[in-house]
C-alpha cells in the first residue's frame, strides 16, 4: 500500500525556522552555563539549575547520589559537570 502525503508549501520554511530557534536556544544556554565556575558551592549549584538552595539540598542532593567535595570538613563543592549529567539522566 502506497501513501502519498502533501505538506504545505512553506514547509521547508517551517522546519529551517524551527532548527535555527533551538540551535540559538541551545547556544544561549551554553553560553550562560559557562558563566559559571567549574566547582560550585551549594548555592551556586542551587542557582545553576534553578531551584532554591532548600530543595537543592533537601530534595535534590540527598540521594541523588550526585559526588560532593569537601575541603576543610566543612567546605563543600560540586562539579558542574556531575550537575549536568545528572540533569541529563533525569531528561524523559
Amino acid at each position: 500500500m502506497q501513501m502519498n502525503v502533501e505538506m504545505p508549501s512553506n514547509f521547508d520554511n517551517e522546519i529551517e525556522s524551527a532548527i535555527g530557534k533551538a540551535v540559538t536556544s541551545i547556544i544561549s544556554k551554553t553560553q550562560s552555563s559557562s558563566a559559571y565556575p567549574e566547582y560550585m558551592d551549594i548555592g551556586t549549584a542551587a542557582k545553576y539549575l534553578g531551584v532554591s538552595r532548600n530543595t537543592f539540598s533537601k530534595k535534590i542532593l540527598k540521594g541523588s547520589g550526585i559526588p560532593i567535595t569537601v575541603i576543610a570538613d566543612r567546605i563543600t563543592r560540586i562539579k558542574k559537570s556531575d550537575l549536568d549529567k545528572y540533569m541529563s539522566d533525569k531528561a524523559i
